[in-house]
């Protein structure tokens, strides 16, 4: 097997799906053999690329979102061949923050399966969190309970639906202690409204909460905002599209 291309067709209600012929003619076009997979519920992406991997693919090409990634990522990671595959990412979902990274945000399919065929192999850094990888952010906290929302109404995506997801959580959303321990002096316990470990800087489809992070440096980046009331954290909430929140004196930034 050359090529393996995963595709969730429920992503970004149904954009996948539409463009996976698409992306499977340029795939092959571009390296040969293409065998294309499609996801059919949580989980699947994972143990499909992790058998994909282990009878040879040489590539993983995920049409999706970053639920997407996240499952071939951790269907590559977990595969214990000698030598892993790369992914490249072709954006299918609402966020697409990965893709953000990968450098095809905004490119047409068969514009972005070119750029990954011409592309170089990049080594980005990985975390594990509650015996998972991630390759963008964890949040814990506020972030998880957005996420956690989205998740459970998969058609308010985007910008927009992330929004409206905040105002949805913060009704019932309770602060929460937390106790960091970080290298250079930075560990701390604090009630915090959320925290985020970022290896990326963008989430939620356009939130910069650790908007100094490269995903190649080696290094976690630590947002961490303390409690504060409703009206504040609406208030606030907007300085986090530029990144502008880490000047805050409720917020704790570091690498």
């Amino acid at each position: 097997m050359s090529t393996l291309l995963l595709v969730n067709p429920a992503a970004g209600g149904g954009r996948a799906a539409r463009l996976a012929n698409e992306v499977a003619a340029a795939a092959r076009d571009a390296w040969g053999e293409v065998v294309l997979l499609e996801t059919r519920a949580p989980g699947h992406g994972t143990e499909q690329v992790r058998d994909a991997v282990r009878q040879g693919a040489r590539r993983v090409i995920v049409l999706g979102g970053d639920g997407t990634v996240h499952e071939a990522a951790n269907g590559v990671l977990s595969s214990a061949v000698p030598d892993l595959p790369p992914i490249g990412v072709i954006p299918g979902g609402t966020g697409n923050d990965y893709a953000k990274i990968a450098g095809t945000v905004g490119l047409s399919a068969a514009a972005a399966v070119g750029g990954l065929a011409r592309g170089r192999i990049r080594y980005l850094d990985v975390g594990i969190a509650w015996e998972e990888y991630f390759l963008n952010a964890i949040g814990i906290g506020f972030d998880a309970e957005v996420a956690r929302y989205m998740n459970a109404n998969p058609h308010a995506g985007g910008l927009a639906g992330y929004l409206n997801a905040v105002v949805r959580v913060l009704g019932s959303y309770r602060p929460f202690r937390a106790e960091v321990l970080a290298d250079d002096g930075n560990s701390f316990t604090d009630g915090l409204m959320l925290l985020e470990v970022g290896i990326g800087n963008v989430v939620g489809g356009g939130f910069r909460l650790t908007p100094d992070a490269q995903p190649d440096d080696g290094l976690f980046d630590v947002c961490a905002i303390r409690q504060v009331s409703i009206p504040g954290l609406l208030l606030r909430l907007p300085l986090t599209i530029p990144g502008w929140h880490t000047r805050l004196r409720v917020v704790r930034s570091f690498s």
